[in-house]
C-alpha cells in the first residue's frame, strides 16, 4: 500500500467515527437541554412531582450526560488512534477503542431518549406542563 492510499484510508476512518459522533453530539446536547429545563420546572413547580417522575427524569438527563462524555471520549480516541498511525515506525492498525465510546455514546443516549419518552407516556400531564411551561417562555 502506497502512502497516498494509507493517507486517504486514515482521513475516511476520522471522518467516519467523528461524523458519527458529532450527530450523536447534536442531538444528546439538544435532549439535556430539555430536560434539564424540565427537571428546573418540576421542581419549581407548587404542586410537588411525582417522586418515580424525577427519578425519572434524573435518569434520563444522566444518560444523556454520559452520551456527551462519551461523545468527548470518542474524538480524543480517534486523536490517539492517529498519533499512533502518523508517528515514525507506525502501522496501520486502526484502534478500535474509539468504536466501543461510540457504542457507549449512542447506547445511553437511546437510553435516555426511551426514558424520558417513557415518563412522558407515564406522567403525561405532569410534563406536559412542564415542556409548555419551558417553551411558553
Amino acid at each position: 500500500m502506497d502512502e497516498g492510499d494509507r493517507k486517504d484510508i486514515i482521513i475516511k476512518w476520522a471522518e467516519l467515527v467523528t461524523g458519527q459522533s458529532g450527530d450523536l453530539w447534536t442531538v444528546a446536547l439538544a435532549l439535556i437541554i430539555v430536560q434539564i429545563l424540565v427537571v428546573a420546572t418540576l421542581q419549581s413547580s407548587t404542586t410537588k412531582a411525582n417522586v418515580k417522575l424525577m427519578l425519572l427524569m434524573y435518569f434520563s438527563a444522566v444518560c444523556s450526560f454520559l452520551s456527551l462524555l462519551f461523545g468527548y471520549f470518542t474524538k480524543g480516541a480517534v486523536i490517539g488512534g492517529l498519533e499512533l498511525i502518523v508517528r515514525p515506525g507506525g502501522t496501520l492498525n486502526l484502534p478500535s477503542y474509539p468504536a466501543f465510546d461510540a457504542l457507549i455514546q449512542g447506547v445511553s443516549l437511546v437510553v435516555s431518549l426511551i426514558t424520558f419518552i417513557a415518563a412522558f407516556g407515564v406522567y403525561r400531564r405532569d410534563v406536559s406542563r412542564a415542556l409548555l411551561g419551558v417553551l411558553g417562555k
